[in-house]
């Protein structure tokens, strides 16, 4: 009986450990290239590598790195920045929280989604051009 109870509780600060471990959700809002603005909870990107989290790849000099939305307060989407691979990549700009910024290339068909007050929203990285990081 007194290991039932270790391991009870053992689980219970366990699924409260996850709970707490997880990523926090970004708001965002989106500004397309149509000039439509739309507010986007729970944003994340369609990327393999960090699907459904609030990152999302980024290439810098040949090597990818993941970002995190809640770590920058803005993105621009440059749609006339020369890239090696225009077929396959965009020209961002990524504005830090402190306000350095930093011109990459991504991948232009990754999509960010999440939620939007009329239900679920995606929007591939080509058809953006600003976001603004709320919360």
């Amino acid at each position: 009986m007194k290991l039932k109870n270790v391991m009870s509780v053992l689980l219970l600060a366990l699924l409260m450990m996850g709970a707490y471990a997880k990523e926090p959700a970004a708001t965002i809002k989106v500004v397309d290239i149509r000039d439509v603005t739309t507010v986007v909870t729970r944003a994340s990107s369609s990327s393999s590598s960090s699907c459904h989290s609030p990152d999302f790849p980024v290439l810098r000099g040949g090597s990818y790195r993941d970002v995190n939305f809640n770590e920058l307060s803005r993105i621009i989407v440059h749609h006339d920045q020369q890239v090696k691979d225009a077929a396959n990549y965009i020209g961002i700009e990524l504005v830090a929280k402190d306000g350095k910024a930093e011109v990459l290339e991504m991948i232009k068909h990754i999509r960010f989604t999440g939620n939007t007050k009329n239900g679920e929203f995606s929007i591939m990285v080509k058809d953006i051009k600003t976001v603004e990081v709320i919360e």
